[in-house]
């Protein structure tokens, strides 16, 4: 799969760290599209389904885990996902899969 063909959602509810990593993932070539809370990335994912999801672990209403048990629950849970997080690694995630605040772009 090409850069200019993956779909990538941004669930981030600071508008600003939302804005940053959409500009820089369309530099590189993607398509992201970006949401600020659990809920409005569910009806995302619902309604146009991404390659690849990078989330914030605190969000308003259920953090980024939650909405990664969730997209597990609904039939979703196969999509790669990155979290990103100002606090220590969340739990239960796999390797390789979080990235610490502040980060450089290019980690993403």
């Amino acid at each position: 799969m090409s850069r200019r063909t993956t779909a990538v959602l941004v669930v981030e509810d600071d508008p600003s760290i939302r804005k940053m990593i959409i500009t820089a993932l369309e530099m590189e070539g993607y398509r992201p599209s970006g949401v600020a809370d659990t809920q409005a990335a569910l009806a995302h994912i619902r309604h146009r389904r991404p390659d690849l999801i990078i989330t914030d672990y605190h969000l308003p209403g259920e953090d980024g885990l939650e909405l990664l048990r969730s997209l597990q629950n609904q039939g979703y849970g196969d999509i790669p996902a990155l979290v990103i997080s100002a606090d220590v690694r969340p739990p239960d995630l796999p390797a390789g899969s979080f990235i610490p605040k502040p980060f450089d772009l290019d980690a993403i």
